[in-house]
């Protein structure tokens, strides 16, 4: 029983961390702790439906190729995932009146994202047997950021899509197809590196740097977003100034 808690407290820590850390770089008003919860917890349905929808729809198979690897990693996680990621970021936007700044985009998509990775976690850590905390320790500086960084990804573009009616269907089609990229790329790499013989620190050397310059893309888009609001914020005090 003990054992069992520990494992999920494993699983749930890093991408609990990420939630906190993303919600405290928010410089305008503060997000309902209510609706943050709401997304984490729709984050773990929207886990629940991408693995019901791969199972229903596609059949397992072993990854020994490279082009092995990019089918698997585009068609069973990268895609169905990010879909029902950002169809649980369109509804709690829809249902939540706090969602009234550009960064709260990408702060209820990284809470969907963490739902999701602490949902994940749980149930690799639990089949990882003996090996759990190995395992733990790995998603943690590797899968759980990843799914951060998509988020970032998919709320930067989808809260412009939301706020601006003039560029509306290209950045919601950017909000979709840039993080299932990103995703899809992250999870080739990953998986390619150990069915690849003679190119596996090749790739192992790829991912470092597609996961440096993932990071950067991100951090760039949090900084861009965070100055959006500021923007606006002084926009908005002046015209209530005057009038």
């Amino acid at each position: 029983m003990i054992s069992t808690l520990l494992m999920i407290c494993a699983a749930m820590a890093p991408a609990i961390m990420l939630a906190y850390i993303i919600t405290r770089r928010d410089e305008g008003e503060p997000e309902p702790r209510k609706w943050l919860i709401i997304s984490a917890a729709s984050g773990i349905v929207a886990a629940l439906l991408a693995v019901a929808a791969v199972m229903l729809t596609l059949p397992d198979f072993e990854v020994e190729t490279f082009g092995g690897a990019i089918v698997d990693a585009f068609c069973r996680a990268a895609i169905p995932e990010e879909c029902f990621k950002l169809l649980m970021l369109y509804l709690v936007a829809k249902c939540c009146e706090s969602f009234n700044e550009v960064f709260d985009g990408i702060i209820y998509a990284v809470c969907v994202g963490m739902g999701f990775a602490g949902f994940e976690n749980i149930l690799y850590l639990m089949n990882a047997g003996d090996g759990w905390l190995y395992t733990g320790i790995m998603r943690a500086l590797v899968s759980v950021p990843g799914h951060y960084f998509f988020g970032i990804i998919m709320g930067a573009f989808f809260s412009i899509s939301w706020f601006d009616i003039r560029n509306r269907t290209l950045n919601a089609f950017l909000a979709l197809v840039l993080p299932v990229m990103a995703h899809g790329i992250f999870d080739t790499l990953l998986m390619a590196a150990p069915v690849a013989e003679y190119g596996a620190p090749l790739i192992a050397l790829a991912f470092l740097l597609f996961f440096r310059q993932l990071r950067r893309y991100a951090a760039s888009l949090v900084d861009r977003r965070l100055a959006l609001d500021r923007t606006v914020g002084k926009f908005n005090r002046r015209v209530s100034q005057e009038v």
